[in-house]
């Protein structure tokens, strides 16, 4: 039974990360764009292509990880960066704070059961919070994570 608050809480807390990063984003599409034309034409196969790559649902960085081990780093590691700057960004209440925990068990139970020979978690955790600088990026990848569990 409390697989189900949790679960919820973990829906209400990708919910939040996604409108953290879209609020983010909005604005810096708002200021490079200028004023919106008023015709009504379909999208160009550009507009659509900048559409998928800036998607919440696209993420190259944990798509180009196919080893579990990895994705499973990753994942936990992106999901520390979400609840990171969630705490800035707005804070967070203990239960989401307990979901945000469980989700980051999830993931590190799958890295330990997907290690394989003398791979160490934690320097692989920092390791790929060195390659994968980029706040906004994180969040999409946190995003993506939480979404798989959600």
């Amino acid at each position: 039974m409390t697989c189900q608050p949790i679960r919820l809480s973990m829906i209400a807390l990708v919910a939040a990360a996604c409108i953290a990063v879209g609020a983010c984003a909005v604005e810096d599409a708002a200021e490079k764009r200028g004023p919106s034309p008023r015709s009504e034409a379909p999208p160009t196969e550009a507009e659509r292509r900048a559409a998928r790559l800036l998607s919440l649902s696209n993420n190259s960085t944990l798509d180009a990880k196919t080893d579990p081990y990895d994705r499973a780093v990753l994942c936990t590691v992106a999901i520390e960066a979400v609840q990171q700057r969630l705490t800035e960004a707005i804070g967070m209440s203990a239960e989401q704070k307990q979901a945000m925990a469980a989700a980051r068990g999830v993931y590190q139970r799958r890295a330990a059961a997907a290690a394989t020979g003398a791979r160490d978690i934690r320097a692989d955790a920092e390791r790929m919070r060195t390659e994968n600088e980029d706040p906004n990026q994180m969040m999409r990848t946190g995003v993506a994570c939480l979404r798989q569990l959600a």
